[in-house]
């Protein structure tokens, strides 16, 4: 059956399973559906089976880089909302990403208000339950 249209279906990408958990989890909170990936293989077959409204990306990921899943995202679904994650504090990154086609940059660890504030101008408000 395909995801409800109305809800907000998030894919996180990011080889740390605790990242992924509590990002994870502070999307639920928020009242987003989420699905996750560990990789940029299991992202680009998820993307295909969900079709989610938006991406939280890794910037490090093990074999093909989060750059190179953000192009690809860009080429595939170039209206679709993506923001990098990383910790990575070097801004030659962030403006990597942003010239990629980044809708944001979030530097982990990311503060709870500001994830919040990022998440839903990149990707909207979850529907009310």
């Amino acid at each position: 059956m395909p995801p409800d249209p109305v809800s907000k279906r998030l894919l996180i990408v990011d080889d740390d399973p605790d990242i992924r958990q509590v990002f994870q989890d502070r999307l639920e909170s928020l009242g987003y559906t989420v699905e996750t990936a560990e990789n940029a293989l299991e992202a680009m077959l998820a993307m295909g089976k969900i079709l989610p409204t938006g991406i939280l990306l890794d910037f490090m990921l093990p074999a093909i880089d989060g750059l190179d899943v953000l192009r690809e995202v860009r080429r595939l679904y170039p209206m679709l909302p993506v923001v990098i994650i990383t910790a990575n504090k070097d801004e030659r990154f962030a403006e990597l990403a942003m010239a990629a086609g980044a809708d944001d940059v979030l530097l982990k660890p990311v503060e709870n208000e500001q994830f919040k504030q990022v998440v839903q101008r990149c990707f909207g408000a979850p529907p009310r339950s």
